[in-house]
């Protein structure tokens, strides 16, 4: 009958996305971007999300920044999700600093490209706590974190980072990061990266981690491009 026709049938997954972007005077930009799935499928999982994001600068200081907005219907979470971030660069001497702050909220999870080394950046070293199936900070729950980067190119070919961060996942743990990472271009097209990091974990009172080991690795990584 139609109906049968109907659940074997319509099971499509349309997505309509608006996007735009603009610049200002002063090197400003802001972008928007909004979606709307709508999920014929029996999940029914419809529902919109969308980002504004700016960068730009004040004086000396490059900033840049995002706030987040997911349907609670796509992440099965009871409220909406939110996530942002605040990043500001700014060089001291030879070195160039990096301070970024942000959080996630009711189920967003960012991607685990988003980072530190331990804390998210989807490294070859970064935990599971920070770094599961695609996704990173917020995979365990609410969270809000800070961290400090220092890059210093030592020469043409030789250049270092060290990171600090610190991170309070809600009635689970707050955790902080120390890593670092040496980069090498032995070549045109040739280079290997040394990453090592290491993340003290304090699992809450009322959390699910009682006693649990502190993560450390460290991975060398060699890139060729053609």
């Amino acid at each position: 009958n139609k109906e049968s026709a109907d659940l074997v049938d319509d099971n499509d997954i349309t997505t309509y996305i608006g996007n735009i972007e603009q610049k200002f005077a002063g090197d400003w930009a802001v972008s928007a971007l909004i979606a709307y799935t709508d999920d014929a499928t029996p999940a029914d999982m419809s529902g919109a999300q969308g980002f504004i994001a700016a960068s730009g600068a004040a004086g000396p200081v490059k900033l840049e920044g995002a706030l987040t907005y997911i349907d609670s219907d796509l992440t099965a979470d009871e409220d909406d999700g939110y996530g942002g971030y605040l990043q500001g660069a700014f060089d001291v001497g030879a070195a160039v600093v990096t301070v970024t702050g942000g959080f996630t909220q009711n189920g967003y999870r960012a991607d685990n490209d988003f980072g530190f080394i331990m804390i998210g950046g989807a490294s070859s070293i970064t935990p599971s706590l920070f770094d599961s199936g695609g996704k990173g900070i917020g995979n365990k729950g609410d969270t809000w974190f800070l961290g400090a980067t220092a890059g210093f190119k030592v020469s043409e070919a030789l250049s270092v980072k060290g990171i600090l961060a610190y991170a309070d996942i809600t009635d689970y743990a707050n955790v902080f990061e120390v890593s670092g990472t040496l980069s090498y271009a032995i070549s045109d097209g040739a280079s290997f990266d040394w990453d090592i990091g290491y993340l003290g974990v304090n699992g809450d009172d009322n959390g699910p981690l009682t006693d649990t080991d502190n993560p450390f690795g460290t991975a060398i990584t060699f890139n060729v491009s053609y």
